[in-house]
């Protein structure tokens, strides 16, 4: 069937041809992609690009997801990506080493020096957030 705007003239293509142009309103059309004649381009070349389309759309969406889903490890010594997906906030940068709460990016160097009060103030972890125990 012609894909043609408007047009639904049906036609038989017995030719090794992938061009198809019906002979209702003229539409050129490509019988291979089922899209409109991809002018200036081969079946294979316009297989290439659609794959290097695809390939940039894959890339961009698994950026996006990353971005997302993870966080820069703070400061600035290496800014690798992290993922949480399941345990405490207590935090370790695999490439560097530093170790920091996943909540307010205190570094734990930080905390072991000055307790709970190295988070920032909007922590859950922060001395001010915690909960008195009477033990």
């Amino acid at each position: 069937w012609c894909i043609g705007p408007g047009c639904h003239s049906g036609q038989l293509h017995a030719d090794s041809n992938p061009i198809l142009r019906c002979a209702q309103c003229d539409f050129r059309s490509c019988v291979k992609h089922k899209v409109p004649w991809h002018d200036g381009l081969t079946c294979v070349q316009y297989d290439a690009s659609t794959a290097l389309r695809q390939r940039d759309m894959e890339e961009a969406a698994s950026k996006k997801k990353v971005k997302e889903t993870s966080r820069r490890r703070p400061g600035r010594k290496c800014g690798w990506r992290i993922e949480k997906n399941d345990g405490c906030d207590h935090m370790t940068c695999r490439k560097c080493g530093t170790q920091f709460c996943w909540l307010c990016k205190a570094n734990y160097q930080d905390i072991w020096r000055y307790r709970n009060g190295a988070h920032r103030s909007t922590c859950r972890y922060h001395s001010t957030n915690l909960p008195d125990l009477d033990l």
